[in-house]
């Protein structure tokens, strides 16, 4: 299936990924509804919404979700990596109760070491924090400006080791 109008992506994104530029179900949703409507996620690149109660034709609408954080397909030292599997780094949930799509991202900090991983042969990595980030989407729209950031980001480092942190980001 096509799009009419694809969502292009800024310059800073990597296209030539080839996750960015084919849609793929990561995961479904359930919004309910009169149309019992459901969503087909792409995880990287948005929410393909159809009622699937309708009785007349099948309307199809496309919701965008927040942009891949830069630092999520490049190392601190500027190396560019493909995205991926974003099921380990983003997730989305349809909140009934306040009508509201929530999408959280998790953003790790990493540093490129010298050679290979002897374990997995990949690149070998030195993990330095992590940043989580919320939004939530009211309009649902095929606006990527629909979607409003919750609160301010909540980075590892400014966890206190001696309290108990809760991290509530509203996912059910």
């Amino acid at each position: 299936m096509s799009l009419d109008a694809p969502q292009e992506y800024p310059r800073h994104v990597s296209c030539h990924v080839p996750c960015l530029s084919d849609i793929w179900t990561h995961t479904v949703i359930t919004l309910g509804g009169e149309g019992g409507t459901m969503g087909w996620v792409d995880l990287w690149r948005g929410i393909l919404l159809c009622d699937v109660r309708s009785h007349g034709d099948i309307n199809l609408r496309f919701v965008p979700v927040p942009l891949p954080m830069v630092q999520l397909n490049r190392c601190n030292d500027g190396t560019v990596f493909r995205l991926g599997c974003p099921e380990p780094y983003r997730g989305i949930a349809y909140i009934k109760g306040k009508d509201c799509l929530r999408f959280v991202d998790l953003e790790i900090v990493s540093t490129r070491l010298e050679g290979k991983d002897k374990e997995t042969g990949y690149i070998a990595m030195r993990f330095d924090g992590w940043t989580i980030r919320t939004w939530s989407n009211f309009s649902m729209t095929e606006s990527r400006d629909d979607w409003k950031m919750d609160r301010r980001p909540v980075h590892a480092k400014n966890i206190n080791k001696s309290r108990r942190f809760i991290f509530n980001c509203g996912m059910h």
